[in-house]
């Protein structure tokens, strides 16, 4: 494993000022593949990602992506950019206990950082938002429209492989039940 990437994530209300700031939107379709143990014992998480670019002239792109969690907010992770017969090919080892994952992704350049906001097909109400930091203590001053209701940073029924089968959001259950 190469790069770092150290992020935080919080749990958002959806606004349209979320989409009007956005600098780009990504129509992310992610499948897990069958995780492995490197060699060095450790677990490593795979996954494969169908990218839909939108903008003046749409555009597909392919990626895999290995990671290893080292922390809550630091992960371990290599990513690179493949061909559609690889990612076919790929799909072929997709983890069968976990569906796919889509999502719209709006990057939201603010403060010198890059915040990924991911919007869910199955929540109207919530969204999640990214910043991917330089080192643990950087300070994030959020975007000004952000409703942010609270840091879900190392929550696991946040992350995409719990939404893969819950297909909520904790809140959008307490909504329908309450």
């Amino acid at each position: 494993m190469k790069g770092l990437e150290i992020e935080r994530k919080f749990l958002i209300r959806q606004n349209t000022a979320l989409f009007e700031n956005a600098a780009a939107r990504k129509d992310i379709t992610q499948t897990y593949l069958n995780g492995r143990v490197n060699e060095n014992g450790e677990e490593v998480q795979r996954r494969v990602r169908r990218i839909v670019l939108s903008g003046i002239e749409e555009s597909i792109r392919y990626y895999y992506t290995e990671k290893v969690f080292v922390s809550p907010k630091v992960r371990k992770e290599k990513e690179r950019e493949i061909g559609k017969e690889e990612y076919d090919l790929l799909l072929r080892d997709a983890d069968p206990a976990l569906l796919p994952v889509e999502k719209s992704r709006y990057i939201i350049n603010h403060g010198g950082l890059v915040f990924e906001a991911d919007v869910y097909p199955f929540s109207e109400s919530f969204a999640t938002i990214e910043a991917e930091l330089p080192s643990e203590d950087t300070p994030i001053e959020m975007p000004p429209f952000i409703d942010a209701v609270r840091e879900v940073t190392g929550d696991s029924r946040y992350s995409n492989t719990f939404l893969s089968t819950e297909r909520a959001f904790p809140e959008d259950r307490e909504q329908h039940t309450g």
